[in-house]
């Protein structure tokens, strides 16, 4: 494959994406990748962190985009959200989730799931899939929101 997706995170109320890719220009990026810039203000939230024994910078990030079904918005959303967490939590595997959305349209959303671990689908079958509390929340999830698309990238940290 010969596209990737940068993803840069802002934890200010600056805009600092000019001056990124600014910087990145100068250091010769234009001439190994021509890019179409999507800047889309998105407003963020790491949802879970359960980062148990990482010891490498790559990792596979999974986007989903997601909208709420009639009746149902982020307040619904969060009790299942916690109860989530709780069950993954449990389980002791590298995970991480973040929910960004745009202030102006509050009934779409992205989730995206990062896996730090290579052996993650197997642990998730064993140990979540199959797990009676899981199905529960997997409903609630369905009640609240449907996902649109996924798709999985091979993500690497860049500090």
């Amino acid at each position: 494959m010969n596209q990737f997706i940068i993803n840069i995170k802002n934890y200010s109320d600056q805009d600092i994406y000019n001056y990124i890719l600014d910087r990145l220009s100068r250091r010769g990026f234009d001439e190994i990748a021509g890019c179409k810039f999507d800047k889309e203000d998105l407003y963020g939230q790491s949802l879970l962190v359960n980062k148990i024994d990482i010891n490498n910078s790559d990792y596979v990030s999974e986007i989903l985009r997601c909208e709420y079904n009639e009746g149902y918005n982020y307040g619904t959303f969060r009790i299942a959200i916690e109860r989530f967490a709780l069950e993954i939590k449990s389980l002791n595997i590298s995970y991480e989730a973040l929910y960004l959305h745009k202030k102006d349209n509050p009934n779409s959303f992205i989730w995206i799931n990062n896996i730090y671990k290579e052996n993650f689908s197997s642990e998730i079958s064993s140990n979540w899939i199959k797990n009676p509390i899981a199905e529960n929340i997997k409903k609630e999830f369905i009640e609240n929101a449907k996902c649109i698309d996924a798709r999985a990238y091979d993500a690497f940290l860049i500090t």
